[in-house]
């Protein structure tokens, strides 16, 4: 992947300065794409609680 890859959401949108903005809902889409995990982007509402106990159940079921 180039540095600028078009093709990631976090890129396509506008770019305001230095930061780059995109919706969550798409950063997660094209994370789990790339990695082939269902990874998830933190936010401020996210359950961090929920989310280890979900990244553990996966890494149980799928230790490769």
């Amino acid at each position: 992947m180039e540095l600028f890859d078009l093709s990631v959401p976090a890129f396509r949108p506008v770019l305001d300065a230095f930061l780059i903005r995109t919706s969550s809902n798409e950063l997660n889409a094209w994370l789990g794409q790339e990695s082939g995990k269902p990874v998830h982007v933190a936010t401020e509402n996210t359950d961090l609680t929920a989310e280890l106990k979900r990244g553990l159940s996966f890494i149980r079921r799928d230790p490769e």
